[in-house]
């Protein structure tokens, strides 16, 4: 705790901030959903933390524009940390509340959206916010060393490391972040069994009625989302102490989080994927 005493950490889209407690840092958290800031503010108070809370859209025009008012341009008053667990369920149309009106139909699907409003839709692709927060991030990071740690949903991931959706969703990630002069490099991890559409359906549909879930099952398709898994996704500017011999751009690699009969990446109490998945960064970050 010591040694992070010094670091800024700006937070997105995290609901209550409790992840905050863990470390001693000075804290900005970005939400959309102001019961979601006062949850923060309370726990800030609650540990002794300093912690600014910001009220913004990262969907909004002029997201960007506000967030970097609140830090500064200039390089010493960024970030070394960005944390964010975006909305990302890919909600069709009419089980997605919207932003300024919340529905209170009677039939089963109105009543079901309730449970996908903004602090959990993603969009119609569910990576809305996740584009948004991958494309700023590059712009409120320290270049020298600063780290972005993402926890959500992916959509068609590879099923192996020869599967060729590796390359097709870490070549979109990678444009997300986009090409900047300092280099970057990263880690996204994901189930070695995600969720085939019709299972993610079901679960999601929160109901037995057919016509729901194959109100999914169609939005799925339309999207040509096949697979879905949680995920976790780290990206770190790689010129620390001055070193620029890096190529600018980003590069992710990936790795399969095998699966255990204690389930898998985000199942609580899952020590093997976590040892896994700590081990695996140890190797990147250390290389």
């Amino acid at each position: 705790v010591q040694a992070l005493a010094a670091l800024g950490m700006l937070d997105i889209l995290r609901k209550s901030g409790h992840e905050l407690a863990a470390v001693d840092v000075e804290a900005v958290a970005v939400d959309v959903n102001q019961r979601a800031l006062r949850f923060t503010e309370f726990n800030a108070r609650l540990n002794g933390m300093k912690v600014t809370t910001v009220q913004s859209d990262l969907l909004a025009d002029n997201a960007m524009t506000s967030i970097e008012e609140l830090v500064g341009r200039g390089e010493s008053k960024k970030f070394d940390i960005l944390l964010a667990n975006p909305p990302f369920i890919p909600t069709p149309n009419l089980v997605s509340d919207d932003a300024a009106l919340s529905l209170r139909e009677t039939n089963s699907i109105a009543t079901n959206s309730q449970s996908y409003g903004l602090f959990s839709s993603g969009g119609v692709s569910g990576e809305d916010c996740l584009c948004a927060i991958m494309q700023m991030a590059p712009r409120v990071l320290r270049s020298d060393g600063g780290l972005m740690a993402i926890v959500s949903e992916f959509m068609n991931p590879p099923l192996s490391d020869l599967d060729e959706q590796k390359c097709m969703l870490l070549t979109k990630v990678e444009q997300w972040w986009g090409s900047h002069d300092v280099a970057a490099s990263g880690v996204l991890f994901t189930n070695e069994h995600p969720l085939d559409s019709q299972v993610y359906a079901q679960r999601r549909a929160l109901t037995d009625d057919h016509g729901v879930i194959s109100l999914w099952l169609n939005h799925l398709e339309r999207y040509q989302i096949e697979h879905v898994s949680p995920g976790l996704l780290f990206v770190q500017y790689q010129n620390k102490g001055g070193n620029t011999n890096n190529a600018p751009g980003c590069n992710i690699d990936y790795r399969l989080v095998p699966k255990t009969n204690n389930g898998s990446l985000w199942t609580p109490h899952n020590f093997n994927a976590v040892e896994y998945t700590m081990k695996m960064l140890n190797d990147l970050y250390q290389s």
